[in-house]
């Protein structure tokens, strides 16, 4: 169907061509005067703020439908528009539409309009809606850090791997000859008992040499340490074999594929990999319940179990306490990490699972941590709970199903347990599903 436009003017014309296009192009488009106040506003503009038609929106200021230090950052920059006639050209911003509850990004364009005598008199203002390519380009972000943990990962285990074959052999045959060792020295305090045992059938001066020689040679010490000795070698290479154990079971060299795994056994592995971070800044408290196998990727658990561990290390600020426990609830396990550090504000709580943030001082953290946690428990169908308080301490609690491989949906969580999402601009309790 068309008009006839033969009758209208140019200038007639030219507005209803104007007219037509901005209540049917998908972009928000809008003029207000050198107050601020809407005098146009199509309906994209109307629906994304929140009213049923532009004419509401008429004679009204950001005020009114921002928060006051969101209007006041809002008209700032339009006054560089109005007052210094400055274009704002493609600006990103992160907008909260409150009436709507929604979040979203929008690439602006703002720009003065002049009278006949080149005077400011307002400006229009054009913005189109990225929040999906803002959506993609964060996944992308996060398939990238995931593909880098991935490779890391795996050069983890290929190390776990060397180190297990260099170290083994070694330790094979030095604990054979340590074995060998101890055979030989328990033969000759033997045959230095039967000797002692026959000094009293000896000369008196060859009795008196052998007393001398006993006094110079520390025997007596020497009898009582040498065991000791054995027994702390032996002691020494089996902390050194469960060490390359910890590090192969941490990384799961042998397998990455899904698994039955125990996540006690993984709490364990990792505490060991750990252990020097942990060590000089907390005492670690093991309240381990009996858990059902859990299919999983157990590296990429015991990777999140690594994050939690090491950043309760890092809240700490001499030294305190990191509680490890561990329960089963129904078609559910968890495992919680809990500190007595320094907490965090319900800000940093809203925040901590967006990439690159972090709370740690420049050089302690790459914020990466719990981005990649999150991304972890996501797959395995899970969710994380947050619980801290400034000056109290933090702690999380991570609730993973017992088998979800192949699923869709995760099962139902226990009764008084929610699922509310907090990441990277939203708002809610600090739970993560």
């Amino acid at each position: 169907m068309t008009t006839d436009t033969t009758d209208m003017s140019p200038a007639a014309f030219q507005q209803t061509l104007l007219q037509a296009l901005a209540e049917n192009v998908p972009h928000r488009i809008y003029a207000k005067d050198i107050e601020g106040r809407f005098i146009f506003a199509n309906a994209a503009v109307a629906r994304g703020m929140g009213v049923s038609d532009p004419s509401e929106l008429l004679g009204k200021t950001d005020f009114d439908f921002y928060p006051l230090e969101e209007a006041r950052e809002y008209t700032r920059l339009e006054q560089e528009v109005l007052v210094h006639g400055r274009p704002l050209l493609n600006q990103e911003e992160h907008v909260r539409y409150l009436l709507l509850r929604e979040d979203v990004w929008l690439v602006t364009t703002k720009v003065p309009v002049r009278d006949g005598a080149g005077q400011i008199v307002g400006l229009v203002g054009i913005n189109y809606d990225v929040t999906a390519q803002k959506a993609a380009e964060q996944a992308l972000r996060e398939a990238q850090t995931q593909l880098l943990q991935s490779e890391k990962m795996a050069s983890i285990g290929q190390l776990a791997a060397g180190v297990a074959h260099e170290i083994n052999n070694p330790i094979g045959y030095v604990n054979s000859n340590l074995g060998s060792l101890k055979r030989y020295v328990d033969d000759l305090l033997r045959l230095i008992a039967d000797y002692e045992r026959a000094e009293g059938d000896l000369p008196p001066e060859v009795r008196q040499r052998l007393q001398s020689t006993k006094v110079e040679v520390e025997l007596e010490y020497m009898l009582e340490d040498l065991p000791v000795l054995l027994r702390e070698s032996a002691d020494g290479l089996e902390r050194v074999k469960g060490i390359v154990q910890s590090l192969k079971d941490f990384s799961r060299v042998d397998n990455s594929d899904w698994v039955d795994a125990d996540l006690n056994a993984g709490l364990d592995s990792t505490l060991n990999v750990v252990s020097n971070e942990v060590k000089y800044k907390a005492d670690v408290v093991k309240c381990y319940a009996p858990l059902p196998p859990v299919r999983c990727l157990a590296a990429q658990m015991n990777q999140v179990f690594m994050n939690l561990i090491v950043n309760a290390a890092h809240a700490i600020a001499t030294y305190g306490t990191i509680t490890l426990t561990t329960g089963h609830e129904g078609e559910w396990v968890w495992v919680e990490v809990a500190d007595t550090g320094s907490g965090m504000t319900p800000d940093a709580q809203r925040r901590i699972f967006e990439p690159f943030f972090t709370t740690k001082p420049i050089g302690k953290g790459t914020g990466l941590g719990l981005s990649l946690s999150f991304s972890i428990v996501q797959k395995h169908k899970g969710v994380i709970h947050v619980n801290s308080e400034p000056g109290k301490g933090s702690a999380f609690r991570v609730w993973i199903p017992v088998n979800t491989e192949g699923l869709e949906e995760a099962p139902a969580l226990p009764a008084g347990v929610d699922d509310k999402c907090l990441r990277s601009g939203q708002t809610g309790d600090p739970a993560v599903r």
